[in-house]
């Protein structure tokens, strides 16, 4: 659930590397913002991106929904990442942010479906912090 302090989000963030393929996806939950959905891809040579902004939703299935999506499979353990967008191709030397906020130049049809295995435990925060002040 949303905490109190302002700059409070939740994000879900997944890197990917294989040969011609790299990448890195993201679904972030912020209370003022909304859910933001974001994916980066460098293949053969070309960097393609995504950025997908909606309306808040809290709930876990929020995670499901969409263009881009990620499937729990073993909790902590194991996920299953799919997209199916128009990516922004990103030209050599330009902003990523700009390049797809505009929705001008070329676009790519992307369709992923990758399971993600865990190479590490996830880090379980502890329930209590410092209260931070609010800026």
């Amino acid at each position: 659930r949303p905490g109190s302090l302002h700059g409070w989000q939740e994000s879900y963030y997944f890197n990917f590397h294989a040969p011609g393929l790299g990448g890195a996806v993201r679904i972030g939950l912020r209370p003022q913002r909304g859910v933001e959905r974001m994916a980066l891809l460098m293949l053969e040579g070309r960097t393609l991106a995504y950025i997908q902004q909606e309306p808040a939703d809290f709930s876990f299935t929020t995670l499901e929904q969409g263009a881009l999506t990620f499937h729990p499979l073993a909790p902590l353990q194991r996920w299953q990442l799919r997209a199916q967008a128009d990516f922004g191709v990103v030209a050599p030397g330009q902003e990523i942010l700009s390049a797809v906020a505009a929705k001008q130049g070329a676009t790519a049809k992307v369709t992923f479906d990758l399971s993600f295995n865990a190479l590490t435990p996830a880090y379980l925060y502890p329930d209590h912090y410092p209260t931070l002040p609010v800026m």
